[in-house]
């Protein structure tokens, strides 16, 4: 039931970057001169939260598709060092910090460790690749 984990820490994540005092795409503008609409930010996370509720689903019921789980794992990892990066760069609090760093940095590391041990070779090659594309694609939508 863990890799449950991940669409609540999701979802509290979204929360942080979108009710900050200055929320994620008014900051990603100012700061880093990437813009996305409130509107945009909504519906690709909402994708994602689809997306993430699928991958924990899956992971519950298929044990061969623990994969699925090392890709969440690296995914949030990602996005945790991206607002660790950010804000060491900008010298500013980017919103979504906090739960990256509080939640998904733990969660992260103990669930790709869970997923690493119960993995073949092979699956854990394809949830790192899954996980590190979920990061570009992430990163590919707000520059554009």
């Amino acid at each position: 039931m863990a890799p449950w984990l991940f669409p609540v820490t999701f979802a509290a994540h979204v929360i942080e970057e979108y009710t900050a005092p200055e929320w994620f795409g008014a900051w990603s503008e100012r700061t880093l001169g990437l813009s996305i609409s409130a509107r945009e930010f909504l519906v690709w996370n909402a994708f994602a939260f689809v997306l993430m509720c699928v991958g924990a689903a899956l992971t519950v019921a298929f044990s061969r598709l623990r994969w699925i789980e090392i890709a969440m794992s690296t995914a949030v990892l990602g996005n945790a060092l991206f607002h660790g990066a950010a804000a060491a760069w900008t010298l500013s609090y980017s919103p979504g910090l906090v739960t990256g760093l509080l939640l998904w940095v733990p969660l992260g590391v103990v669930r790709l460790r869970v997923g690493v041990r119960e993995s073949s070779a092979r699956g854990r090659r394809i949830g790192v690749w899954v996980g590190v594309a979920a990061v570009i694609v992430s990163l590919s939508v707000l520059a554009s």
